[in-house]
């Protein structure tokens, strides 16, 4: 399942690339992999620390490998 997953936001990062939304340095394929791994740990950090406010600034760190 992770891995279709992984794919359907490769293309939607693919097609974002294309369309200039996101950097053209990016490769869609790694950053769909890095934000599926981000996220995984994002869930498991969300169970330790519940103040969703807390984790915020990690979202904004992750979001820059799309400037």
């Amino acid at each position: 399942m992770q891995e279709a997953g992984r794919e359907a936001l490769a293309e939607v990062l693919r097609a974002a690339r294309e369309r200039g939304e996101i950097a053209e340095r990016c490769d869609p394929h790694a950053v769909a992999a890095f934000l599926v791994t981000f996220l995984n740990g994002l869930l498991v950090s969300s169970k330790i620390t519940p103040d969703a406010r807390s984790l915020e600034p990690l979202i904004d760190v992750a979001l820059t490998t799309l400037d």
